[in-house]
């Protein structure tokens, strides 16, 4: 009994680890070294994020928070799933590396863009970035 409960508990909390966390706009935001806080800024088309129940709708102003990597794409499965016409099914990949966070355009048609300049290798984003994955804009806080 005491074996299954362990696998259980460790499930759970790798569960909760990869799991992106969404908050309301009205509370702080985390600081960037104890992960990726990002900020719905615009989006003219619904924004979903992948929690541990399923899918939830991201509203604008709501923030995502995430340890480690976050996919943004149209296709199910991305941790930030955009049904926006103007982004690709994989579009871009955010992960952490010991300086802080790389964002990584997945070869799409319509790029993705850091402060208005679209990106062409990955690129470290810092507090206060905004990126653009096709229409949809996020904020990094």
């Amino acid at each position: 009994m005491s074996a299954l409960l362990f696998v259980f508990l460790l499930h759970l909390a790798v569960v909760l680890a990869r799991s992106a966390v969404v908050s309301g706009a009205s509370q702080p935001s985390r600081k960037h070294k104890d992960g990726l806080t990002l900020r719905l800024l615009q989006g003219n088309h619904r924004v979903w994020v992948k929690g541990a129940h399923g899918e939830q709708p991201l509203e604008v102003g709501s923030i995502v928070t995430s340890m480690n990597e976050l996919s943004l794409g149209r296709a199910p499965g991305n941790d930030i799933r955009l049904e926006d016409p103007f982004s690709s099914a994989f579009h871009a990949r955010i992960r952490r590396q010991r300086q802080g966070f790389l964002i990584e355009d997945l070869d799409t048609t319509n790029g993705t863009r850091v402060n208005g300049v679209r990106i062409r290798t990955p690129v470290r984003i810092e507090v206060g970035d905004i990126i653009d994955v096709g229409s949809t804009s996020f904020a990094v806080e």
